[in-house]
């Protein structure tokens, strides 16, 4: 049995949303300054984490003076009632772009950097598109190219898809619903100097094939790439490493394996 299918109970299974939560519970951020820095990293998360997971990699980035806004999000944002979770990334997007802006100018960073870990890759490339200011380094953790098609096929997210199948939604429809959400949809007009992308052959959460899929349209992109692809730790060792030694991802120049 691989590593993400050992894991998966122990992460406590699937949760399936189907009702509107309120605007206030989307949410939580929290920001740290670092005085003197000229730049400001902005982390989102994967699906139902907390912002207590960011802690070394939170140290790692202040003690390379650089600032940083992290965020947290709640597990229905990924919902059987694909509106919602539009109109959630949506809203999540709109905020997060609104808040980048207000501490730039506020605090004069000069640099921009994002660090997406699963589903927040998801909110890293819609908000590294329609930013106006370009994004000098961003790094995708085990990241798939559709979120549709990577819920789809995913290991934790099956109650999901069955619900949407008992509903006679289609993938094919879904992925129609969800075209902005997508990764692979968010590249063109893409503003970034580096892209660093971090894949795992064994991930069973997001599919590999989902991964490569984006990191194969990635270097169609005028920015350079770095790509690391992993064999056996699989999606949730990929993201637990990242959490735990984030110079191995941040720091370290990323080649072809």
């Amino acid at each position: 049995m691989d590593a993400d299918n050992i894991i998966l109970p122990i992460m406590g299974g699937e949760e399936v949303y189907g009702e509107k939560i309120a605007p206030m519970k989307v949410m939580k951020k929290k920001f740290t300054h670092k005085k003197g820095s000229k730049e400001l990293f902005v982390i989102f998360p994967p699906w139902r984490s907390h912002l207590y997971y960011n802690l070394l990699v939170k140290r790692q980035l202040l003690k390379n003076d650089c600032s940083v806004l992290e965020y947290e999000f709640p597990a229905a944002i990924l919902s059987s009632n694909w509106k919602f979770t539009l109109k959630y990334f949506n809203f999540i997007c709109s905020h997060a772009v609104k808040e980048i802006k207000r501490l730039k100018n506020k605090y004069k960073f000069q640099k921009l950097s994002m660090i997406g870990v699963s589903l927040g890759c998801v909110n890293a490339c819609m908000c590294a598109r329609v930013l106006p200011l370009k994004t000098q380094d961003l790094f995708l953790i085990a990241p798939g190219h559709c979120l549709a098609e990577s819920m789809w096929e995913g290991i934790s997210t099956q109650k999901i898809r069955k619900s949407y199948e008992s509903k006679n939604i289609s993938l094919k429809e879904l992925k129609k619903h969800w075209h902005k959400l997508a990764p692979e949809n968010n590249l063109s007009n893409l503003k970034c100097d580096n892209i660093s992308i971090f894949l795992s052959k064994s991930d069973r959460v997001i599919p590999f094939r989902c991964g490569k899929i984006l990191l194969d349209k990635l270097k169609l992109q005028k920015c350079n790439i770095s790509y690391e692809n992993e064999k056996l730790l699989g999606h949730y060792l990929t993201a637990f490493l990242f959490y735990i030694y984030p110079k191995k991802f941040l720091l370290r120049k990323v080649g072809k394996t």
